[in-house]
């Protein structure tokens, strides 16, 4: 009764958003309840989503950037409190106030504006994209202010490279991708694959494919990943064990970021964690989430802390018209009912 009543909200909302496409996984004490594909991955083709169809996630990247940066703090590979000078030294004397922590939370003060002005038409090398992100001033000084910054979440991928060797989709291919059994999760790329979802946009009330842009772009930690819906049930499997970390550690993920002055960024209604946001939503209980958009994809997790419950929902068109992220509150919430 639940899966058919759930199953009907989905294709209700896909329906009145004009989706084409979206794969869903519903998790509930990490055991999935519900993984399945919804409409078409490529319209042209015809290909019906899966629960295998790859999708971009956008900034749900950055749940995985933090976790691989827990593992190397929790390896003493680096401390979350060091300032990122120590791996940066292009910051110079503008970034040593800036610890990892501050670039997790969003509170480094570093802005999005010289990434953001770059021609995405063009290939840029990860060091390229750091000294353009060191270029500009801060915008104020670390820990005194919360702002969204991709720009922060670029620097830990290099700083993972920088660390460990590897390219930061590579280290995170072989420290969380593999054991997980996470098959299809891999950084974004050109080959033709079809069981990969296109991205649409909407032009002049015309869906059309995404824009292509130069592949360097799609290869920075703030939302260069690509994953299936089933890669998302082995996801929520490792939050709720020790396969990667042992809980108290993963925790930390999901505790409020503090100004400098020791208070807690953001509202009671919305705090900041580590690559997740903290949200408290009318009739659902205490929650991480996090929404990405991101050519043509938008995408939405969340998941109810005290209960291990995980709702993703991936679709395949901008978010000026899919709104995932009200689909995953809307199952969770006759979830809550249900089991009421």
């Amino acid at each position: 009764m639940l899966l058919a009543q759930i199953d009907e909200l989905i294709r209700r909302h896909l329906g009145e958003q004009g989706v084409p496409g979206a794969s869903v996984a519903i998790i509930q004490d990490d055991e999935p309840l519900l993984v399945k594909g919804y409409g078409f991955g490529d319209l042209e083709k015809q290909i019906p989503v899966t629960a295998d169809t790859t999708f971009q996630i956008a900034s749900l990247t950055k749940q995985f950037t933090s976790m691989l940066i827990l593992m190397l703090a929790h390896e003493k590979k680096l401390h979350l409190d060091d300032a990122i000078t120590k791996w940066f030294p292009e910051g110079g004397d503008n970034w040593s106030m800036i610890s990892v922590r501050y670039l997790m939370g969003h509170l480094s003060g570093i802005s999005d504006a010289p990434i953001d002005s770059l021609d995405d038409q063009m290939d840029f090398t990860e060091d390229e994209f750091v000294q353009t992100i060191a270029s500009a001033p801060l915008l104020w000084q670390p820990g005194t202010k919360w702002d969204y910054s991709n720009s922060g979440y670029v620097l830990l991928g290099a700083l993972i490279h920088r660390v460990t060797g590897l390219p930061w989709y590579e280290a995170m291919r072989e420290r969380i991708f593999d054991p997980l059994g996470m098959a299809s999760a891999r950084v974004i790329d050109e080959i033709p694959d079809p069981n990969r979802a296109i991205g649409y946009e909407m032009e002049d009330g015309k869906m059309q494919p995404q824009a292509w842009i130069a592949p360097g772009h799609n290869t920075t930690a703030d939302g260069g990943l690509l994953m299936s819906a089933q890669d998302f049930v082995a996801w929520s499997a490792a939050l709720g064990s020790d396969r990667l970390l042992p809980q108290k550690v993963i925790q930390q993920m999901w505790e409020p970021s503090h100004f400098r002055d020791g208070k807690i960024a953001g509202t009671p209604e919305l705090r900041f964690g580590l690559g997740w946001m903290l949200s408290t939503e009318p009739n659902l209980p205490r929650m991480a989430r996090h929404k990405g958009a991101w050519q043509g994809f938008s995408i939405f997790i969340g998941r109810l802390l005290d209960t291990k419950t995980t709702v993703v929902i991936l679709t395949n068109l901008d978010d000026d018209f899919s709104h995932p992220d009200v689909i995953g509150r809307d199952v969770l919430q006759l979830m809550i009912s249900v089991k009421l």
